[in-house]
Order: C-alpha cells, then structure tokens, then sequence
C-alpha cells in the first residue's frame, strides 16, 4: 500500500511542479494528481497572510491589550473633551 501525501503547489510552467512543502520520499516516479485552485487563491492569500502577520506577532512576543486597558484608554480620551 503506497502513502500518499497532499501539498500545494505552483505550476512553473507545463512540466515543472514547484511544491509548497518538501516531501519526505527519494527520487522516484510518483502519480500526481492536479487541481486549479484559482478560485481559492483570494481567499488563500489572505489567509495566509493573515497567518503571517500571527507567526510574526507570536515572534515578537506581543501582547495584545486588555479590554480593561482598551477601555480605560477610551475613558480617559473621552473625559478629555469635556475639559
């Protein structure tokens, strides 16, 4: 029984595959099967860019605020305007 394995990929041109992610297999003869996912690609992209921006935010240690703190900040703000 043979394992079979799912990446993404681009399509460099008619006979290159440039995969995603490395696969763990020795130069061989494989079966590839192909997909257009052009009408993901939006939706693709964006998350993973919004995967990005959380891997670098995890990176940096940041800490988002609390709502405490978010409110504590808007009150201030707001009784501001009144002086």
């Amino acid at each position: 029984m043979s394992t079979l394995y799912t990446t993404t990929a681009t399509l460099a041109d008619r006979n290159t595959l440039i995969l995603d992610n490395a696969l763990p297999l020795t130069v061989k003869r494989v079966r590839v099967t192909i997909e257009d996912m052009s009408a993901a690609t939006a939706d693709a992209s964006f998350l993973l860019k919004l995967q990005a921006i959380h891997q670098m935010l995890a990176d940096s240690d940041y800490q988002s605020r609390s709502q405490e703190a978010i409110d504590k900040q808007i009150r201030a703000e707001r009784e501001s305007w009144d002086e």
